[in-house]
């Protein structure tokens, strides 16, 4: 090997060699600092050393002198800056008597009567109850005087085949009027 290569082996140690020396004459220390370095370290650590008290008394006459500006910023008229330019309006919804008296609306009151639809109905013993679906499949669970619909509408009677309703409905004159309603089981295709 060393045949193909004659001046591999002596190229090699003239570059270990001077890797070598670099190593020893960098890291190498004999004790003494370099002559054209001064060291300045100990003259600022003495010079910059005040007491606190010194300190202290430099701030507070600074402050007294009124050299920081009070500054402040009236908003009045101006636009939140953290809030979005673009914001999603919800519209006003109306509240009926019904949900001022009864409290806050439960999940069936905040859907039409055309909104859910009835999926079943199912007896236990000698109680009907009525099984309702809103337009995500979700279902509602509701027996007689069960509050359902966005027109305070009241489940008044369940028979085996559909669930009366009656709910409050403005007529043409805008008088409020008690509107009955018949909802049967759809029919499932």
């Amino acid at each position: 090997m060393l045949n193909k290569f004659p001046n591999l082996h002596i190229t090699a140690l003239i570059i270990l060699f001077t890797i070598h020396s670099i190593i020893i004459t960098g890291c190498g220390s004999n004790g003494k600092k370099p002559e054209n370095k001064i060291d300045v370290s100990e003259e600022v650590k003495t010079k910059n050393k005040k007491p606190t008290a010194t300190i202290q008394k430099e701030i507070k006459k600074t402050l007294d002198n009124d050299t920081i500006n009070d500054y402040s910023y009236d908003a009045t008229g101006k636009p939140d800056p953290f809030v979005p330019l673009i914001t999603e309006i919800q519209p006003e919804r109306k509240t009926t008597k019904k949900e001022t008296i009864d409290g806050p609306l439960t999940p069936l009151q905040k859907y039409t009567l055309e909104e859910l639809q009835l999926v079943a109905i199912i007896q236990s013993g000698d109680k009907l109850s009525a099984l309702f679906e809103d337009m995500e499949k979700f279902g509602y669970i509701v027996i007689e005087n069960t509050l359902i619909g966005n027109n305070g509408g009241i489940v008044k009677k369940i028979t085996p085949d559909n669930v009366i309703i009656e709910e409050d409905v403005y007529n043409s004159s805008g008088k409020l009027e008690k509107n009955i309603r018949s909802i049967k089981i759809q029919s499932q295709e």
